[in-house]
């Protein structure tokens, strides 16, 4: 099991939580996104607190996102499946929801169900070596539309469409070319960048804080899919997660090797 935990510490008014699972590089373990969805909701009780940075432990990664080394091949149930989901969505959620800003602080790698994250924080302040990736399709999986939502606000369907089917690593300045990111910074300058803009926005009316964010998010365009459109993505995801190309991701990744998709 994960030895991952989230460390919370608060400095004026801003608090950092930060992912911790160093020997996994920083990879999200179940109780380290309940933890997150927890924090977040008792920030949003602490008047005290008006600005988050959320970061990995250490310089050298972000998160190499969802800690797979807690599922096993061939054991989850669907509705296993659908509540790991679920709790991805709901740490999001919680990150984006915020009444007051949050910031991502990002070194190396961001992957995955970490970078879901770190898309619906409303900055992405990284360092110059920071890759960036989403790989359902290399795992033989389906993501579901309100995961690839706040990437289509961000880089557009184009863009969208080279990250998730493409599954490639993308650098740090394409990341900054596509609007994936906000700033991309020297290594060594990026964690004092951060939190003098933290501080700085910290500072600022909390009123205007709060009602600005909330208004820009109600004028974010949302996907609105009819009933029938929401039966067929959950048939894509409920055939993906069912497939013998999912089964095979994950014994390759256990057996550290390339998967052989086969279709179905």
């Amino acid at each position: 099991m994960s030895e991952g935990r989230l460390l919370v510490a608060k400095e004026g008014y801003v608090c950092t939580l930060t992912l911790s699972n160093p020997k996994k590089k920083n990879a999200i373990s179940p109780a380290m996104f309940d933890a997150v969805i927890a924090a977040m909701r008792d920030l949003g009780e602490d008047d005290e607190v008006r600005t988050v940075v959320l970061r990995g432990e250490g310089e050298e990664f972000y998160s190499a996102g969802y800690d797979i080394g807690d599922l096993t091949p061939e054991a989850e149930s669907e509705a296993q499946i659908n509540a790991r989901l679920d709790r991805i969505a709901a740490a999001a959620d919680s990150l984006r929801r915020f009444r007051y800003p949050v910031i991502c602080m990002i070194y190396g790698i961001a992957l995955g169900a970490a970078l879901e994250m770190a898309v619906n924080c409303d900055f992405r302040f990284v360092a110059d070596e920071a890759r960036f990736a989403m790989t359902p399709a290399k795992l033989g999986i389906v993501y579901r539309p309100h995961g690839i939502i706040p990437f289509m606000n961000l880089v557009g369907v184009s863009n969208v469409k080279e990250i998730f089917l493409g599954g490639r690593i993308v650098g740090a300045a394409r990341a900054l070319q596509i609007g994936l990111v906000n700033h991309v910074l020297a290594h060594d300058e990026l964690a004092a960048f951060t939190y003098e803009f933290a501080h700085q926005m910290a500072g600022n009316a909390p009123i205007s804080l709060r009602g600005m964010k909330r208004i820009i998010e109600m004028l974010t365009p949302t996907a609105s899919l009819t009933p029938e459109e929401r039966r067929e993505t959950q048939g894509y995801l409920n055939l993906s997660f069912n497939s013998e190309d999912y089964r095979e991701a994950q014994r390759a990744f256990y057996e550290r090797r390339a998967p052989t998709f086969v279709g179905r």
